[in-house]
């Protein structure tokens, strides 16, 4: 058999052409939720709805601005940007410090 493989080389189908039987997928595979650690859960909950509100707030902007002519409360309007960053970071904080705590 012709190859252009160095010696030793192993041809990438004798890998599939194993005899080895295939492991059965485990039950707590990496995206089943309940198989990810709490501090991971809780970090990734709170990262994922401050970009949530950040973008519907994005988004929402401009029909509020129509809808109040042009004028919001700076009050309201800087808790509809601070809010969703302060998630943001607080998600960043849960997982660093649980992560701190597991090593």
């Amino acid at each position: 058999m012709d190859t252009d493989l160095p010696s030793g080389a192993v041809p990438a189908t004798s890998a599939l052409m194993s005899t080895e039987p295939q492991k059965a997928p485990d039950a707590k595979s990496a995206a089943d939720p309940k198989a990810m650690k709490p501090y991971v859960r809780l970090a990734a909950t709170l990262v994922m709805t401050g970009a949530g509100i950040f973008g519907l707030e994005r988004f929402g902007l401009g029909e509020v601005k129509t809808f109040f002519g042009g004028r919001i409360d700076p009050t309201i309007l800087s808790i509809l940007v601070i809010v969703p960053m302060v998630m943001i970071i607080g998600g960043g904080l849960v997982f660093l410090i649980g992560r701190m705590r597991r090593l």
